[in-house]
């Protein structure tokens, strides 16, 4: 009876210690990975941005309120597009390799059309980046069942929009 019991204790020490180490691994990863931002507490009226990664050494990151892109050379893994059309607060039209593609924000969700800051949700994602060059970063699946775009989506000066929509109150 006595060896049961310390094999129970010492299998929930094991246990604990384990989620413990896991947990450990997803906070340092969550650190450097763009949801991060959206956890993280923002000082009023500045924009959600997110660091850019480094491709190259002529990349330069900047403070975290402000990312600029040197050029329109997309980093690795990112492709430049230009926002053709807004269609609502979390779907968007993009031109991208001579192509028009509807593109939908990855991790948010915004009132649909008919429902109650439907009109506000989409005119802040148009005031955003209605005719703008965007930085679109993919993530594991790379369509919905719709057939749209799933993206990060960021301005070349780095704002990160899925975070600012969600910031601001509109996703």
């Amino acid at each position: 009876m006595f060896n049961k019991v310390i094999i129970y204790w010492t299998g929930i020490a094991v246990a604990w210690l384990s989620l413990l180490a896991a947990c450990s691994q997803v906070w340092q990863q969550a650190e450097t990975s763009p949801l991060a931002v959206v956890a993280t507490p923002l000082p009023e009226k500045t924009a959600a941005t997110h660091p850019l990664p480094q491709a190259t050494a002529t990349v330069t990151t900047g403070s975290p309120t402000s990312s600029p892109l040197p050029s329109e050379t997309p980093l690795a893994g990112h492709e430049i597009a230009l926002v053709v059309r807004v269609l609502d607060g979390d779907t968007i039209e993009v031109l991208l390799a001579g192509e028009t593609l509807r593109l939908r924000y990855i991790g948010i969700d915004s009132p649909e059309d008919g429902q109650p800051f439907s009109s506000e949700a989409t005119e802040a994602n148009r005031q955003l980046v209605e005719g703008k060059k965007v930085l679109l970063e993919k993530d594991v699946s790379e369509t919905d069942r719709y057939d749209r775009l799933l993206c990060y989506v960021y301005l070349l000066d780095g704002t990160f929009i899925n975070a600012e929509l969600v910031r601001a109150g509109y996703a």
